[in-house]
């Protein structure tokens, strides 16, 4: 199974803390066949240099890269697709959805694998109608439910009309190319996309929301430690207390949401996190520094190393 990502010159650095985690991570048989988006014909998300130093990259960490040209989406306009930068990875999720030949695995690059993230790549015994599998995102369950206390449901694209229906977090997918096009996934993606490009419809949180929109009623639920959302919060209201690691229960994927990026963080992001990790622990939540921000400086800093050893001036 392909793994497909997608991203811009800003984001480089951590799709190389990623994909550096992937291969440091996976079972010795795991091969990985990446295949990067590029926007339009010239591939404006990424410079010639950052194209040069990703092939460099995955040549010497022994992953198959392809270069792929998105194209579906580079002449249309969606006034009302929420958020949206004619770039973001909003669009290029759906366009991989739409060209899909194969079942494929999509991964956000604000990621950081850890053991076991590749029993992702064989996903095959899902429920016979599912046409992706993910984990619910339980901050967007709770923005569902209280928007629809105000708005009408037909307003916008997000409903969870089934009882068995369930929102999911798009960064961390497995796409099931069989069923969604025994189920007319793509006529039914298009017929909603026009419906917002004419503002009859609206949305949020871009291909997510239309994601889980067209695949209601067949969606297979992942368990959440296959994208453990991270993000600077304390105590209850972390969207990720609800995620406690055990000895038996690690987390296989950690997904760094929202705009604080730990490749960011200063000085003052990191004495807040120490605080706030400390607060959490005192009163029994999750140890956010030991349990999901150490790992990230851990493969940042082993990255950083490798790559200084391995392209020298390149680095």
């Amino acid at each position: 199974m392909k793994i497909k990502v997608y991203f811009d010159d800003t984001f480089l650095e951590p799709f190389e803390n990623m994909i550096y985690s992937a291969t440091l991570y996976k079972k010795a048989i795991t091969e990985i066949h990446l295949e990067v988006g590029l926007w339009g014909d010239k591939g404006q998300n990424l410079s010639l240099n950052s194209r040069n130093r990703i092939t460099k990259i995955c040549k010497l960490l022994g992953v198959s890269k392809l270069f792929s040209p998105l194209n579906v989406f580079t002449n249309r306009q969606f006034a009302s697709f929420g958020r949206v930068n004619p770039l973001d990875s909003n669009l290029a999720r759906l366009d991989f959805c739409l060209n899909a030949t194969q079942d494929f695995l999509f991964l956000d690059v604000d990621l950081i694998l850890q053991t076991g993230w590749d029993e992702l790549l064989s996903v095959a015994n899902t429920p016979q109608k599912a046409a992706i599998s993910a984990v619910p995102d339980r901050w967007a369950d709770h923005w569902v439910t209280e928007r629809s206390k105000v708005e009408h449901k037909q307003n916008w694209v997000t409903t969870l009309e089934q009882d068995d229906d369930f929102y999911f977090n798009a960064g961390v997918f497995v796409f099931h190319h069989k069923n969604w096009h025994a189920n007319l996934l793509n006529e039914e993606l298009m017929r909603v996309l026009l419906l917002i490009e004419e503002g009859k419809l609206e949305t949020h949180l871009g291909d997510q929301d239309i994601l889980n929109y067209v695949t209601r009623g067949l969606k297979h639920k992942l368990p959440s430690k296959y994208n453990v959302m991270v993000t600077k919060s304390v105590g209850k209201f972390s969207i990720n207390s609800h995620f406690i690691p055990s000895s038996d229960e690690q987390p296989r994927i950690l997904h760094y949401v929202g705009s604080a990026k730990p490749w960011r963080f200063g000085i003052e992001d990191l004495n807040q996190i120490f605080s706030w990790s400390h607060n959490n622990s005192c009163k029994g939540y999750v140890d956010h520094l030991h349990n999901f921000y150490l790992p990230y400086f851990f493969i940042q800093n082993q990255r950083r190393i490798w790559a200084h050893n391995s392209l020298r001036d390149d680095s």
